[in-house]
């Protein structure tokens, strides 16, 4: 209803400033008179009309907000990208192994080396709680250097130690070779030193005794001497 009257307006004053436009009258004459009064009135009415109109460009909804809506979400996409990263990155993985390393593995994985494939099947405490048994496996390859003549190679309980902590109130840990303890021959079938032809297996328990019910084994390592690489299992 405002936008009709606003329009009946505009063209009342159209009206008026046609009917003096046609006029060749003096500018002294009385409707030359009239039409100049009706200019001033012609604008003050079209400035009301322009002012109750429809709103101006300073008036319409700035393109700001979108863009600020686009900018914060790119924000949240790369923070949430970095807590992404973060947490991958905080995530454990069998693959990220330092070269020549597997650490962390559970009884019955195996460790690939470049020369063995070797596994520790099983620990195990005794029944009289001051003995401990782990089971392994281990299984030449691949042949490497320092091979006998024949191609065989020696294999033995030298490369393994133990993770020890003192169940008595200390919590600090320690690697032992397993030759610090002494073997226990309970165990079958034992762990032997053996020569290993490529593609050969030998397989057996880690047995000791250690004679102190406070004892607590965490770890296993194999780490052959000859090669600079090692695998630790969790017991």
């Amino acid at each position: 209803m405002q936008t009709l009257k606003r329009w009946s307006l505009v063209t009342a004053v159209l009206a008026l400033a046609t009917t003096g436009c046609g006029t060749n009258a003096d500018p002294t004459s009385p409707s030359a008179s009239t039409t100049a009064a009706a200019a001033p009135q012609a604008t003050a009415v079209a400035a009301a009309a322009s002012q109750e109109g429809e709103p101006t460009q300073s008036d319409a909804p700035s393109q700001a907000p979108e863009t600020q809506t686009s900018e914060t979400q790119t924000s949240d996409d790369q923070a949430q990208q970095g807590q992404q990263a973060a947490s991958d990155s905080a995530s454990p993985s069998g693959s990220a192994q330092a070269p020549g390393k597997t650490l962390g593995l559970a009884p019955g994985e195996t460790a690939k080396m470049k020369h063995f494939d070797v596994t520790m099947l099983k620990s195990q405490f005794g029944q009289d709680s001051v003995s401990h048994g782990w089971k392994v496996r281990v299984c030449y390859t691949r042949a490497h250097p320092d091979a006998n003549p024949d191609g065989t190679t020696r294999v033995s309980a030298d490369p393994w130690s133990v993770l020890v902590r003192d169940g008595e109130g200390s919590k600090e840990t320690s690697w032992y070779p397993l030759d610090d303890f002494p073997a226990d021959k309970g165990w079958t079938p034992p762990y032997q030193e053996r020569q290993l032809a490529v593609g050969d297996c030998t397989e057996g328990w880690l047995a000791i005794r250690h004679d102190n019910p406070d004892l607590q084994f965490s770890g296993l390592r194999y780490q052959p001497a000859d090669f600079d690489e090692v695998a630790t299992w969790i017991s």
